[in-house]
């Protein structure tokens, strides 16, 4: 938040926008991409594989080498044709890393090399004409070690079996496991892009003839058969395309195909053979909840039990299984935070939770996914099923569960999250019974379930959701009754049912709702028990019935109902005891009766009402900023702020901050004054200049994983 005089400035960066997509996906599933490519040092922009080892780098293979991640910078692995202890081609197609540690790459016409990471040897394999015992095809596409130790291979001429003969050694043995025509057990295709082994030990290789079985023949070497499972098109429950590019089990045992013509899992497979069946998911141009596209490179599972499928040209797809809906992530180029190019090769994710997705062409994203972070609420232009504007200054939860958000310039939002539905109202000034401004700055509901909502310009309309009609106030200069200012910033009803206003330069405003008349209290130069000034930011009304007043420029104030005047605090250079800044923008009372203070410029403050005395903290403490827009607390007595670098956790007891920012999901660091709530649930919802984020402060779960490296 930029805050001037009477003007507003607003540095809208190019992530102001959210993605737009053929997508109305619910506004808390968005998640955010941390993008990494060539400038950050990655040797090349399409990334066909992924692998973490077990002293925890981040291996990806691109086109043009093998990148080795610490998490900070790259190093890269290539060919040297001086050098035969080097990579045997630069573009890497898959990577394994085996029991014994070493890392197995395969190339795209280089071969399969295995790498040795301890003595940085590299042992190559490469397909000799002349040389039955070699591998069959220099184009690898796949490589896993089953449970026995063995090696197989996915090559474009077949299936590879690679077993140590001698480990100190270092001989092979290769066999070939091929397509034979007259053999309707042999391997359904040649061409082999996938080979997977399941929780029960079973081999699965996906060819471009069809997804295969693997039966492994104890009783003779040469005689491994395959039961094949093909599309036919005569049966909606047969596989949905021959073309296999990946496979993939979940953590409830589900087995799930990507083809080239949909995704499919399969039912009953510890059945019956007869009794196996596809369910098979494909694009539907008329549902929104349908998967993106029909080409399906790479599938895996986050720590949620969600799916992610990544197609050829439709970005992201997370499944939800249970709600059988697929939300869709594509790139918008004008927002850096969303996925960097839309056709995926690779998902990965790593023992921190964190998921890796492989581009062609857009680098690397990375994303983390715990059980639930913060949940994103964003405009996206053209799609009015979002907010309609980025900048949000105020929420509010209704007695129903609706959300109402106040905006700069795209007026007051409904949100209902159970339908996923938004409906706008704007100014109209054709319309007496419509918002009298798009400049929503604060929106309060009373008791009584009306809307009371404070405009930038426009006063204070009051609003029932029921009939729909909104009741207008404004400053009328002829009468001394009517409301003092039309810029307004807070709005409370009190325990005595009395409307209190604030505005933005004329003071204080008491509204009197039976003859809509208003009294006004506003600051006297030559009062010392007059409000401290004209510019009222937010009300608290504490457990013992006090109202505390906060302004801007003005320190606190304190209100006495009976005598109604005003008791000042205000920041003293020579008093240590006294408020940090008088810009006050947030007031909460936690539950032993402590009050805090967020300001803009001096950090959070701690207030003792009995004492009367302030302390306070900074960013030389912890704080991410000096600016403090919000405070709500949660069930643990955590209380959470709103800065302008973030967001914070100030654990009181121990008087530790924990701090968080976009990587973790956030709209953006910089937050609004004023929009910030805490909904009857403890969902907590901060808003700022590229949307909202909501929460349950106990879902927040902390990365702990620390990398072996």
């Amino acid at each position: 938040m930029i805050l001037k005089s009477h003007h507003i400035v607003f540095f809208l960066v190019l992530m102001a926008a959210s993605f737009v997509c053929n997508s109305a996906q619910s506004q808390q599933d968005q998640i955010q991409f941390e993008n990494i490519s060539i400038d950050q040092g990655l040797s090349q922009s399409i990334v066909k594989c992924i692998l973490q080892d077990k002293q925890g780098f981040i291996y990806f293979g691109t086109e043009d080498g093998l990148n080795r991640y610490d998490g900070y910078s790259f190093s890269v692995m290539r060919n040297n044709p001086e050098d035969e202890n080097s990579l045997s081609y630069n573009d890497i197609t898959s990577l394994y890393e085996d029991h014994f540690g070493n890392l197995w790459i395969g190339t795209f016409n280089g071969g399969l090399n295995k790498y040795n990471v301890y003595n940085k040897t590299i042992t190559r394999f490469l397909n000799d004409p002349d040389n039955y015992n070699s591998i069959s095809h220099n184009n690898i596409n796949s490589i896993i070690e089953d449970n026995s130790g063995t090696v197989w291979i996915g090559t474009d001429n077949g299936l590879n079996k690679i077993t140590i003969e001698d480990s100190a050694r270092g001989t092979y043995s290769i066999e070939r496991i091929l397509n034979d025509p007259v053999n309707p057990n042999s391997l359904s295709h040649n061409i082999v892009h996938i080979v997977f082994q399941d929780q029960y030990g079973i081999i699965w290789v996906g060819t471009e003839g069809g997804l295969d079985k693997l039966i492994l023949n104890q009783g003779s070497k040469n005689h491994t058969i395959f039961k094949h499972y093909r599309h036919n098109p005569a049966d909606p429950n047969s596989l949905s395309n021959n073309y296999v590019r990946t496979i993939f089990e979940d953590s409830h045992g589900n087995l799930w195909v990507g083809t080239d013509l949909g995704l499919n899992t399969i039912v009953n497979r510890n059945s019956e053979e007869d009794n196996i069946k596809f369910i098979s998911y494909k694009y539907n141009p008329n549902d929104i909840n349908s998967i993106s596209h029909n080409e399906i490179y790479s599938i895996n599972e986050d720590e949620s039990g969600i799916l992610w499928v990544g197609t050829d040209g439709g970005g992201i797809n997370l499944f939800d299984i249970e709600k059988n809906k697929f939300n869709r992530y594509l790139n918008n180029p004008q927002d850096k935070r969303t996925i960097s190019y839309n056709e995926i090769r690779s998902i990965y994710k790593d023992r921190s939770g964190i998921m890796w997705i492989g581009t062609y062409g857009g680098g690397i994203g990375k994303v983390f996914r715990g059980a639930q972070q913060f949940s994103l609420f964003n405009h996206k232009p053209n799609n009015p099923n979002s907010l309609s504007h980025p900048i949000i200054w105020s929420i509010c939860e209704d007695k129903d569960g609706i959300l109402w958000v106040g905006t700069h310039g795209g007026g007051l939002d409904r949100i209902d999250r159970e339908s996923n539905s938004f409906k706008h109202y704007n100014h109209n000034p054709g319309n007496l019974n419509g918002l009298s401004n798009d400049i929503v700055r604060m929106v309060y509901e009373d008791k009584e379930g009306i809307l009371w909502i404070g405009t930038h310009g426009g006063g204070i309309n009051k609003f029932d959701p029921k009939t729909e009609k909104f009741k207008i106030y404004k400053n009328n200069p002829a009468d001394p009754n009517s409301l003092g200012h039309n810029e307004i910033r807070g709005i409370y009803k009190d325990k005595t049912n009395v409307l209190w206003i604030g505005t933005y330069g004329r003071g204080l405003d008491r509204f009197d709702e039976e003859t809509e008349t208003f009294t006004h209290y506003r600051y006297d130069p030559g009062n010392p028990s007059s409000i401290s000034n004209d510019f009222v930011r937010v009300f608290y009304e504490d457990n013992s019935g006090v109202l505390w007043i906060g302004t801007e420029g003005g320190g606190l104030n304190k209100f006495n109902r009976e005598t109604e005047s005003f008791k000042r605090f205000r920041s003293d250079p020579t008093d240590s005891n006294s408020i940090s800044n008088d810009y006050i923008f947030t007031i909460h009372e936690d539950r032993y009766g402590i009050l805090w203070l967020g300001t803009w410029g001096g950090g959070l403050n701690k207030f003792n009402p009995k004492t009367e005395k302030f302390s306070y903290y900074t960013t030389k403490d912890g704080l991410p900023s000096d600016a403090i827009y919000g405070i709500l607390e949660d069930k643990q007595s955590n209380l959470w702020l709103s800065t302008n670098n973030g967001l914070s956790r100030f654990n009181p007891e121990t008087e530790s901050f924990k701090n968080y920012n976009i990587k973790d999901g956030l709209q953006n660091t910089e937050f609004n004054g004023g929009s910030y709530f805490k909904s009857k649930s403890g969902e907590l919802f901060f808003g700022g200049i590229t949307g909202f984020n909501s929460f349950y402060p106990e879902n927040i779960k902390d990365n702990k994983y620390i990398p072996p490296i």
